[in-house]
């Protein structure tokens, strides 16, 4: 999911997903299934419509709001072990703690400094079906004025009976899986410390305090 340096419509995704807490709490449905994934990220499209319609939001309001976001819409846990690959059983506890704490820092920075300002963008669902025998992947695309469409893929999986996104595609390119391959690159050259030592020079150059 998640080096957006890869994806030069990352923006347009940030600036759509970050109104899952925009508004109040996600509408959560009690189980995974086709018509409740759909509602889920349809009302999504909504609902960043209508936050990103408001001018005057400040910068420390938008970083705020996206790290509500990453922590609360997505299975941040999830994401940052799938990118780990086999080097998570293999990490200390302690890595695994400064990794996953690095992690999220860096997702929630970068998501951040993507975001600009909106534009007309609206989210479309196109379909949605099975993806696997736990998660449902839904269809999208940003539609854009003057522009062509960006096609937008949503994967979910439910934990504790809520609905959580797992990956995204844009443009049929997942972000987990390119995140992944970077780390991979990363812990053959340098190890698991190596991989630290990288998104903490990430998130410092950020600005994030990694604590």
């Amino acid at each position: 999911m998640l080096d957006f340096r890869h994806f030069r419509q990352i923006r347009l995704l940030a600036i759509l997903i970050v109104a899952f807490l925009g508004f109040g709490a996600v509408p959560l449905a009690a189980a995974l299934t086709p018509n409740s994934a759909a509602s889920h990220i349809d009302w999504l499209g909504r609902e960043a419509t209508r936050l990103l319609s408001t001018s005057g939001t400040s910068v420390a309001a938008r970083e705020a709001a996206v790290g509500r976001l990453i922590r609360q819409g997505f299975q941040i846990d999830f994401i940052a072990r799938f990118a780990l690959g086999r080097a998570w059983r293999s990490a200390t506890p302690e890595q695994r703690g400064e990794y996953q704490r690095l992690f999220t820092l860096y997702v929630v920075k970068t998501y951040a400094r993507r975001l600009g300002g909106y534009s007309g963008e609206t989210l479309r669902v196109t379909g949605v079906r099975k993806a696997g025998r736990r998660d449902m992947l839904v269809d999208s695309v940003i539609e854009r004025p003057n522009n062509q469409p960006i096609r937008i893929g949503w994967r979910l999986r439910e934990f504790a009976g809520q609905p959580k996104i797992i990956d995204v595609t844009v443009e049929g390119v997942s972000m987990a899986v390119t995140q992944r391959q970077e780390f991979a690159t990363v812990l053959r050259n340098g190890g698991m410390n190596g991989l630290l030592q990288l998104l903490r020079a990430r998130t410092q150059r950020l600005g994030v305090q990694a604590r």
